[in-house]
């Protein structure tokens, strides 16, 4: 069986075993964690600029990124300012052990982010104001499901006519409201 002989230069990075030896992380994420751990404190992090120092797309790193914070190795948020409103500054913690608490929090988001509904605003201001009903769904209901092949529904209901029905109705202007003169009126 070969051996293994180290060869050390000047720069290299010193990392705990247990990122290396987890078992959950894939390669990708243990590759990841590396290269992030080997930069600087208050490094400014850009997810395309690490993309090009290796081969793979923006969208790898994103997924290394998640599984890391699954695991409890990366925590990420971003700071709000005195107003409360989202600044550009973000601020990541990386560990060398995974994080209990980091895990705990990230798993609370999102059920948080899963369990709020999610409302197609347009179609239901749509509904709402103009009493447009929008055509049933091709699915048959359970209760009484139709057997035969069910008729072609208008495929010219789209977004498009939608924004336009909604564009034409704010457009138009009130209808004028005719005064009756009381001296010419007939009584």
């Amino acid at each position: 069986m070969p051996k293994i002989k180290k060869v050390y230069k000047t720069k290299f990075t010193v990392i705990d075993n247990a990122v290396i030896e987890d078992t959950k992380l894939s390669w990708k994420a243990k590759g990841l964690f590396t290269y992030l751990w080997s930069r600087p404190d208050n490094w400014n992090f850009y997810v395309s600029e690490v993309a090009k120092h290796a081969k793979g797309s923006r969208d790898q790193v994103m997924t290394g990124l998640e599984e890391l914070e699954t695991a409890g190795y990366l925590l990420r948020s971003r700071k709000r300012d005195k107003n409360g409103r989202l600044t550009s500054e973000n601020e990541w913690l990386l560990s060398q052990e995974p994080n209990t608490a980091w895990i705990a929090e990230i798993a609370e988001k999102k059920h948080k982010k899963a369990s709020k509904p999610k409302v197609k605003k347009k179609k239901a201001f749509i509904k709402v104001v103009y009493n447009f009903k929008l055509p049933k769904s091709e699915n048959p209901t359970l209760e009484k499901p139709m057997l035969e092949n069910p008729t072609l529904l208008n495929t010219n209901q789209t977004k498009y006519l939608l924004d336009k029905i909604l564009s034409l109705s704010l457009s138009k202007p009130l209808p004028k409201i005719r005064t009756v003169d009381k001296s010419t009126a007939i009584d």
